[in-house]
Formats: structure tokens, sequence, C-alpha cells
């Protein structure tokens, strides 16, 4: 079994867990890095590879090949409508997927589930 990571930019700590080799599970934070947010990631990784004793390198050698990214600060600007004005494209065919909001749902052909 090799490592998996989940990993959340927040807007204060950026968060990494991860479940080891030995099925143990272990959380890291370091600072949300707003001008390059990537910069919080690597450092996150960086405390992580250095607890096991590994540089960065020899790290991801042993990480699965999906490492799951979450961002808080994307969905608290959603939803404090703050940030860039934007606009959505929906393609013929999709013009339901505001309206629908189908992206919290388990059974998102339920329209009773309250969002």
């Amino acid at each position: 079994m090799a490592y998996r990571i989940g990993i959340d930019t927040g807007g204060t700590f950026t968060d990494l867990a991860i479940l080891d080799e030995t099925g143990e599970f272990h959380m890291y934070k370091s600072p949300t890095t707003p001008h390059d947010f990537s910069i919080g990631i690597v450092n996150c990784l960086k405390l992580c590879a250095a607890d096991y004793k590994m540089d960065l390198k020899e790290f991801f050698r042993k990480v699965e090949t999906l490492i799951v990214h979450g961002s808080t600060v994307a969905t608290n600007t959603v939803i404090q409508w703050k940030g860039a004005k934007v606009g959505i494209i929906c393609t013929k065919g999709h013009n339901s997927i505001l309206w629908r909001r189908e992206g919290n749902k388990q059974d998102v052909f339920n329209y009773y589930i309250p969002y």
C-alpha cells in the first residue's frame, strides 16, 4: 500500500491528511499563502515528507497516483459572494445545472432532497 493524501487550502491554513503504509493517519498544517496557494501546499508536503525522513522526490515515489485536493478558499468565495465577478456558459442541454444544484446531493435526480 502506498501513501494516500488529501489536501485542503483554507483561508488561514493549508491542511494535509495522509494515510500511510502502516494504516496510520496523520495531519499536517502550514500557513496558506494567498499570493500563491501552491506554496502552502508544497510547504505542507515538505513537512509531511520530512516527518517520514524523506525528501520530496523520494516521498512522491511512495504516493499513490491520486492526491485529492479541496479548496475551502474557493467554497468560501462562492458562499460569501467575494472575489471576481464571473459568469457561466452552459452548453446546450445543460442549462439546468445551476438551478438543480446537484453538486452536494447523493441522489442528483431526487428533487425533494433539500440542498
